[in-house]
């Protein structure tokens, strides 16, 4: 069965695909967040979900429960099954964050092992672990996907090294919609404070603000309550229905939600 978009390609995705389709070895793609990178990830797995299986990592776990929502709705994805963290899955699809994949790879060979978020790689805190999951996958092609790689040439060396399997990569600039920056240079621990005030200037606006902790995500969503802004809390600690709800209000056009403070779960690609 051949691969069938669920939803016309952009104008990335319309020159990207035929290089996908035809592609025999690994494969490294960089373009922004929301160009459409995920399309590419499902083109060049579903050929091999019935010859092995296709592993699909992603650094965390709201970005590999989007995945598997959208493709249990998707039967030309989930034909065989979608199991997630789990040892005993034997189906053609199984998603997973790294930590966990580690175990997966070491009781089942995969045709290929795409990787979300592939500059992970160079993470001080987690990157080691990725580099392991890769080098035990001497046997599956490797395909990565990222909006910030800075070294495709240095990397597809490596997947050689490690299949023998040369790699395609594709590189784009191309984003669905202009990218506009605004800089605010306030005092220190003044932030919450201007945070607030921009918020009430632009009432008609959803506003999402990133946050570097729970600890003042909290303190800011305090602080915006006590003046009358609604807003939710968007976390890795928070539950997968209390995330869903908060999601769906703000995709909503007319939800009620239309400011979130949140961590970096959805600054990783989470769709809204």
């Amino acid at each position: 069965m051949r691969f069938a978009p669920r939803y016309d390609p952009n104008e990335f995705q319309v020159k990207a695909l035929p290089i996908v389709s035809a592609a025999t070895g690994n494969g490294i793609v960089i373009a922004p967040t929301a160009s459409g990178k995920t399309m590419l990830a499902e083109a060049v797995m579903h050929p091999r979900l019935d010859a092995g299986g296709a592993l699909y990592v992603a650094p965390y776990r709201a970005l590999v429960n989007e995945k598997i929502k959208t493709w249990e709705a998707d039967p030309q994805m989930c034909f065989g099954g979608i199991g997630y963290d789990d040892n005993g899955f034997k189906g053609s699809l199984c998603c997973s964050t790294i930590e966990r994949a580690l175990s997966l790879v070491d009781s089942r060979a995969f045709s290929i092992v795409a990787v979300d978020e592939l500059h992970f790689l160079g993470d001080k805190d987690r990157g080691h672990a990725l580099e392991v999951l890769l080098t035990a996958t001497p046997a599956s092609l490797i395909w990565g996907f990222s909006g910030t790689l800075s070294n495709p040439k240095d990397l597809a060396s490596w997947f050689k090294k490690l299949n023998g399997h040369s790699t395609t990569i594709i590189q784009s600039s191309w984003r669905p919609m202009k990218l506009e920056w605004y800089w605010h240079e306030v005092a220190r621990y003044e932030e919450m404070k201007e945070v607030i005030k921009i918020i009430r200037s632009n009432p008609e606006l959803r506003t999402i603000v990133f946050v570097q902790s729970k600890i003042i995500g909290k303190e800011l969503v305090k602080r915006l309550r006590k003046a009358d802004i609604q807003c939710a809390f968007h976390h890795a600690g928070a539950g997968q229905y209390v995330k869903d709800e908060i999601e769906a209000q703000f995709s909503m056009r007319y939800g009620d939600m239309k400011v979130i403070i949140a961590t970096s779960t959805i600054a990783a690609g989470v769709n809204l």
